[in-house]
């Protein structure tokens, strides 16, 4: 029974392994400034719930809904980045059309559109992100075999080796996925502010000035433009 059951160990310290090994490549193919910007970003987050946590404001159901999505989104950005770059493509791309739908969600509750129960309608999104939620979405189904075999299938020197259990670096999609991910927080932190003046009226913008986070946001923005495919 034990030299049985060991094969399991060994198989999940195999796929932890060779995660480790990607997220280093993964980490190089994004470049320093791709790397800064969400720590920018990230930074600029934890500040606004600072803010938040520090100062009681007006508050509604629109308010209280909207947090309550940011946070629920930001629970999960560490899972995100893990994702992607450590080679669990299929896993990733689920968690990003989840978060276009967050991010969604949120537009529609500050429109007043939202309906209970129903599912983020993506004609909500602005224009440029409704192929990108199409993409992801096809990805991200099970159903598209043909996907999925791109996604498993071993490559090695630009060749086909057949399906492995082991996960495999893609530089292409490591890269774009990345980039999205830095796109769809960029938006969260442009909601999350929006909200805060909500809350707090224009006199919180000052509070912002002074703690970096409109200087930061902008550096955030400008590596974006530079490195990503984005448009603010």
């Amino acid at each position: 029974m034990k030299n049985f059951t060991k094969k399991g160990f060994v198989l999940e310290a195999n796929i932890v392994r060779d995660r480790e090994v990607i997220r280093k490549k993964s980490r190089e193919n994004y470049g320093i400034e791709l790397l800064d910007a969400r720590l920018i970003m990230a930074s600029i987050i934890y500040t606004l719930f600072e803010i938040k946590e520090g100062i009681k404001g007006n508050t509604n159901e629109s308010i209280s809904q909207r947090i309550h999505l940011i946070a629920s989104y930001v629970q999960g950005i560490d899972i995100t980045e893990s994702s992607i770059s450590e080679a669990q493509y299929m896993k990733a791309t689920a968690i990003e059309k989840q978060n276009y739908e967050i991010l969604t969600r949120i537009i529609e509750v500050k429109k007043g559109v939202a309906k209970e129960g129903q599912t983020p309608q993506i004609k909500n999104l602005p224009e440029k992100f409704r192929k990108t939620y199409g993409d992801l979405n096809k990805v991200a189904h099970p159903s598209n075999s043909g996907v999925i075999e791109q996604l498993i299938t071993k490559i090695i020197d630009g060749r086909s080796k057949g399906v492995s259990y082991l996960p495999s670096f893609n530089k292409e999609l490591s890269k774009t996925m990345y980039e999205l991910h830095l796109i769809i927080m960029y938006n969260i932190i442009l909601e999350f502010i929006e909200l805060l003046i909500e809350m707090y009226s224009d006199k919180i913008i000052n509070e912002l000035n002074e703690l970096g986070v409109t200087r930061f946001l902008a550096i955030a923005r400008d590596e974006l433009l530079k490195k990503a495919a984005f448009n603010s």
